[in-house]
């Protein structure tokens, strides 16, 4: 199973895995789990399954059973996938919704650039680009059109913190 060759790799330690397989009997699936994946979905499969199992495998990564944040004025649903902000619909690409929907996840707290380009890029970002910048600054003319206040701070010299960074004792 491939999952044996992943769950070896140093790098995986963080990453959910989910097999999605015809292999259908319980020793299949007994192996699967013990081999490392995380959950086992059987082929054919239902589309509104498979959304909940990743969604579920993201809270559980990210430790929390969270399905929706709200930070000040802006909503993020996971589940339905949407942004609001001050109660209106924002139309976001999917690399918008995924870079706020991770600021979401570590709303409060700094997050490098280094951090939201392994994140969000997978690493395909070259050094010194100024990709996430560009993203950051996209993302917050989306959600200013809702509400002048900002909600996405710049850190400088340290990263973005979406809503109010923690003070550091």
């Amino acid at each position: 199973m491939a999952s044996r060759s992943l769950r070896n790799c140093d790098d995986t330690d963080t990453t959910c895995m989910l097999l999605l397989t015809a292999r259908d009997t319980v020793a299949d699936r007994v192996q699967g789990l013990r081999l490392g994946a995380d959950d086992y979905l059987i082929k054919p499969f239902a589309l509104e399954e498979l959304l909940a199992r990743v969604a579920a495998l993201c809270r559980r990564s990210y430790g929390t059973k969270q399905s929706r944040f709200i930070i000040q004025d802006l909503e993020v649903d996971i589940l339905a996938r949407t942004v609001k902000r001050a109660n209106q619909p924002i139309e976001l690409t999917a690399r918008e919704y995924l870079l706020v929907e991770y600021l979401a996840h570590r709303r409060g707290q700094i997050v490098t650039r280094t951090e939201i380009e392994n994140h969000i890029y997978d690493g395909q970002v070259e050094p010194m680009s100024n990709v996430v910048d560009s993203a950051i600054c996209g993302l917050r003319k989306k959600l200013s059109v809702a509400s002048d206040a900002p909600i996405i701070h710049t850190r400088r010299g340290l990263g973005y913190v979406l809503g109010e960074a923690t003070a550091v004792r």
